[in-house]
Order: C-alpha cells, then sequence, then structure tokens
C-alpha cells in the first residue's frame, strides 16, 4: 500500500502538470486526450482513497458491543469522520483502553454522560473525549516535578510523559500508561487535561497516510504559498471588504462576525512592500481569522511532505509540497496559525 501511494502521489504531480498542458494546448483532440487522463488519475485517487480508509462507525458499532449496558454512558459523535484501514485495529484498542480507564474512574452509582468525539482535518484523525472525571491535578503534578509552570488546561507531550513514568504512582495511570504506548506506537500525539476543575479530556491525533490534500494556492512577496481548504472559509477582494481598527488591531467585517487580520510577515520575514490583494477567512473549531494575501491563485491537488529539517522549528508551516512546475511550495498550518493569532 505505501508504494502505491507513492506511485499515486508521482501521478498527482503529473495530473497538475497535464492541467496546465490542457490549458496551452490549442487542438480540441489533445485537450480530450489531456482531459481523459485527468479525469482517469482522478478516478484512481477516490478509488485508492476508499480501499486505504475506514469511517469511525464501524469502531464505535465495536466499542458499543463492549461497554454493553455501559453504553448509555456515552454519547459517540462523527461516524464518517475516516482512518487507515490498517490501524483499525490499534484505534479500537486505544479508544477501548481509554473507555475502560474512564469507567474505573467514576464513582459508584456515578453516571456521566462521556463525549467522543472524531473528526477529519486535511491529514489526521482527530479524536476527543470529554465529560469524564479530571485525571491529573496539574498543581500538584508542577510541585512534583518542580516545574515552576504547567499548563492548567492541557498537559505537553514531555510532561505527559513524565506524568505517566512518575515511581511512586499509586492510582490507576499504569492502565493509562498502556493506552499513551499504544497511541505512539500509532505515531499519534496524545493530550489530556481538562476545561475546568472537574471535567477532563483527552485528545488523541492520529495522521492518516494519505498527503494529497486540495489547497489554495497564494503569494506572499514572492513566494507562493497553500492553504488546506478544509480551513478556507471565504475569500475576500480587498476592494469589498470593510474594514475596522481597534487598540491598534486590524479587523474585518464579514456577514455578522467581527475578524482579526493576522499577519505572518513579520514572524516569518516576509517581505510586505507589496499590496494587498485579498483576504482569505480561515476557521478551524469555530474560530476565523482572516490572512491577507499580495496575490490570490488557483485551487489545486497538491502532495503533503513532512517539513525538512531547516524549518522544523517553525510551527506556522505543516511541510511542503511540490507544484505542478516542480517549484517546492510551503503548507500553513492553520490549526496553529488560529490558535496562536491571540
Amino acid at each position: 500500500m505505501d508504494e502505491l501511494l507513492s506511485l499515486l502521489e508521482e501521478l498527482v504531480i503529473n495530473k497538475i502538470r497535464i492541467e496546465k498542458m490542457q490549458n496551452e494546448v490549442i487542438d480540441s483532440q489533445h485537450k480530450r486526450i489531456l482531459g481523459n487522463e485527468i479525469q482517469i488519475v482522478s478516478m484512481i485517487q477516490e478509488v485508492i482513497k476508499d480501499i486505504q480508509t475506514s469511517t469511525m462507525k464501524s469502531i464505535y458499532t465495536k466499542l458499543k458491543d463492549h461497554l454493553a449496558n455501559n453504553s448509555n454512558l456515552f454519547d459517540f459523535i462523527g461516524d464518517n469522520s475516516k482512518f487507515d484501514s490498517s490501524n483499525e485495529e490499534q484505534l479500537y484498542n486505544i479508544l477501548k483502553g481509554c473507555i475502560d480507564y474512564i469507567l474505573y474512574s467514576l464513582q459508584s452509582g456515578e453516571e456521566k454522560k462521556v463525549k467522543i468525539s472524531a473528526s477529519n482535518d486535511s491529514t489526521n484523525l482527530i479524536i476527543i473525549i470529554s465529560g469524564f472525571n479530571k485525571i491529573v491535578n496539574q498543581k500538584k503534578l508542577a510541585q512534583k516535578l518542580s516545574n515552576d509552570y504547567i499548563s492548567l488546561t492541557y498537559l505537553s507531550e514531555d510532561e505527559l510523559k513524565k506524568w505517566i513514568e512518575e515511581p511512586d504512582s499509586k492510582d490507576s495511570r499504569d492502565s493509562f500508561k498502556e493506552v499513551y504506548g499504544m497511541a505512539k506506537s500509532s505515531n499519534a500525539s496524545v493530550e489530556i487535561g481538562s476545561e475546568d476543575d472537574i471535567n477532563g479530556e483527552i485528545h488523541i491525533t492520529i495522521p492518516l497516510s494519505s498527503s494529497i490534500i486540495k489547497a489554495q494556492l497564494v503569494q506572499l512577496d514572492n513566494q507562493i504559498y497553500a492553504i488546506p481548504m478544509d480551513y478556507v472559509e471565504k475569500v475576500i477582494s480587498l476592494n469589498s471588504v470593510e474594514k475596522r481598527i481597534s487598540c491598534n488591531k486590524e479587523f474585518i467585517m464579514y456577514m455578522d462576525y467581527i475578524i482579526p487580520v493576522i499577519s505572518v510577515y513579520d514572524e516569518l520575514e516576509i517581505n510586505n512592500s507589496n499590496e494587498v490583494s485579498s483576504y482569505v477567512v480561515l476557521k478551524h473549531e469555530e474560530k476565523m481569522i482572516a490572512l491577507p494575501v499580495h496575490s490570490l491563485l488557483e485551487q489545486t491537488d497538491v502532495v503533503l511532505k513532512p517539513k525538512p529539517q531547516v524549518i522544523n522549528e517553525i510551527k506556522e508551516f505543516k511541510g511542503t509540497s511540490i507544484l505542478g512546475n516542480g517549484n517546492v511550495t510551503i503548507v500553513f498550518d492553520i490549526p496553529y496559525l488560529i490558535d496562536n493569532a491571540s
């Protein structure tokens, strides 16, 4: 399957080149041949995507069977969210372990409603388990680890690992340690924390093998960047936008929303001497920001590649991609941009 996906990525890059050729040729017969090739590659994309992915409905069915009489304590959301079929057994065991851990932590007779919610972004399956008793007392953990500061909402991976590996553990964290190990073996990231002093949350993010995403290409200064279409809410031209300034911050009006404008120019050392032509409104988990761009280019399929070491520490970037002309472009990490926009 890995070899097949690699070949598919090459096909997608060639498809983009063929699309450009199709726009340039004049002969109608050649246009038809190129159009057929584009259609065939698109069909291959869809077939392979269906072969390699399953939906959460199959996992949820097994979990409900496992819970039996306790199934009424859980709400399962996101039946159609997708994951790699090869990870089905591991994913089931991870969630089963989390559920067993939560049931173990419930007080006798307590009937909390726990929510298991699954969704996809452009390259991941994201699972959020919420509504159960808080797992970690971050204040006590900070004292044990002699840290001046530990987030009161979510533990970092390093903090979580230290919590799991504490030698004087006298609670049920050994069972969570097993869940954590299974998640890491699936190349998943895990966060635990809470929204308040009572209720806990577990966030599990599992990468998908498919690295082909639909993206909006934009130009900032003389460099082309890619924005995953999953996060593009609206593109607004400069001439049709209503701008506001408050507390030295720029906002735009969109429908009934007042959206903050973020600038990545200073952080990424991008020359901002060119005139902005459009705002790309980006949305993630009900939060929106507006990204000003110098030029708006086409929407296209791109093959997302991991970040090279030289830009590995730049959190604003999710990876790189090769365009149809052979040039490399950088793909923005939109959730990071939105979460850090404040």
